[in-house]
């Protein structure tokens, strides 16, 4: 069984944005751990869900506006199962936040403890 999720995020043609989705295509060319599988999942924050449903990890890569020089590495992980989670984190995939989505399905998806960066 899979348990673990790779999730790109981003759009390819606007620059930096495509970030995540070119992770996920160097990573498809890599040997890659049992149990890990990869997924672009565009600007779909529900793909990006449906990738994530019922996997004890998931890992989100994209491109943020932060206050830092370009390239910079952010982390952060939320754990779904954990209680409440916050808006705190705000990743945009283009019109819908991923927490906000995320918050939504809470009850739907089995959603595993999520680190993105």
């Amino acid at each position: 069984m899979k348990n673990i999720s790779v999730i790109g995020i981003g759009n390819r043609i606007m620059g930096d944005d495509g970030v995540g989705i070119h992770a996920i295509e160097k990573l498809r060319k890599m040997e890659l751990p049992e149990g890990v599988e990869v997924f672009d999942a565009g600007t779909d924050a529900f793909y990006a869900l449906e990738s994530m449903d019922s996997r004890e990890k998931a890992i989100v890569l994209d491109a943020c506006k932060g206050n830092n020089i370009p390239g910079t590495i952010y982390r952060f992980t939320c754990n779904p199962r954990d209680g409440e989670l916050k808006h705190a984190s705000r990743l945009n995939m283009h019109e819908m936040n991923l927490m906000d989505v995320i918050i939504g399905a809470k009850g739907l998806y089995r959603l595993p403890t999520i680190y993105c960066s």
